[in-house]
């Protein structure tokens, strides 16, 4: 059976099983540029002096706020690497790693314009309460693949995310959810088992790049949604298939 992205709104169990599918024909792309980029992202955490006059909350936020500064600087080029290879797999392209990373890397500057953007609207929500901020927050979860795979930036690129949910943010918000707690219960039971593991430099180095590597399947399926949505509000020529060997009107994909 062929599953049309234009035809029809995915369900749920739609998104996780083409998510995993895909993410699965793809590992072996995905995970070496993960483990290239988030490698050396949790060595710089590890270098991160401990004060022993500091609250264990206090040392906390520090590192969290290293983790998010690095993780908008560089972890996004793993991001949207795996987005662009995401794309191209959908429109029955297959990309390796030095072309997906020659792809994006153009994109890097305006990523990380669109991301300072999208925490700073991000924060002043928040301060507004919980509400203005968590419906802020689902208008532009978009942003950053139209950054990578359409080729905004900044405004345009919130705009863009905002015109995609408009009219089914509820749907988008409950999707969401699901994936997001599915990925942190995924996460935080292999960081429970790592608690059983020696202290040691190295392996806390390894087993945090295990645990980033865990967000892969559920980007991936955060993509199909966002391809769902973008391919359904524009479906007579889908940006990818521009530069595809042999176009199609529309994106067609194997159902298992």
């Amino acid at each position: 059976m062929e599953v049309n992205f234009t035809a029809e709104r995915f369900s749920l169990k739609q998104i996780f099983r083409l998510g995993w599918k895909y993410f699965k024909e793809n590992a072996a792309t995905i995970i070496p540029i993960y483990l290239l980029i988030y490698l050396p992202i949790n060595w710089v955490l590890s270098l991160i002096p401990s004060n022993p006059e500091e609250s264990i909350i206090a040392s906390l936020r520090k590192q969290w706020h290293v983790s998010q500064t690095l993780e908008m600087l560089v972890g996004i080029i793993a991001v949207m690497a795996l987005m662009k290879i995401i794309e191209a797999a959908v429109n029955g392209r297959s990309i390796g790693i030095k072309e997906a990373i020659s792809a994006i890397l153009p994109r890097w500057g305006a990523s990380i314009w669109t991301a300072i953007c999208l925490r700073v609207i991000l924060m002043l929500g928040f301060l507004l309460f919980i509400i203005p901020g968590v419906f802020l927050y689902i208008c532009f979860y978009f942003a950053i693949p139209a950054v990578a795979l359409r080729k905004k930036s900044g405004g345009a690129a919130l705009q863009y995310s905002r015109q995609l949910v408009r009219g089914q943010w509820c749907y988008v918000f409950v999707t969401m959810l699901v994936i997001g707690i599915a990925n942190f219960v995924v996460a935080m039971s292999i960081g429970g088992l790592t608690m059983l593991l020696p202290d040691i430099q190295l392996l806390d180095i390894i087993t945090d790049t295990i645990i980033d590597l865990t967000e892969a399947p559920f980007l991936t399926m955060a993509i199909i949604l966002f391809l769902n949505l973008d391919y359904r509000a524009h479906p007579a020529a889908p940006p990818e298939t521009k530069d595809a060997p042999a176009p199609a009107d529309t994106p067609m994909l194997g159902a298992q």
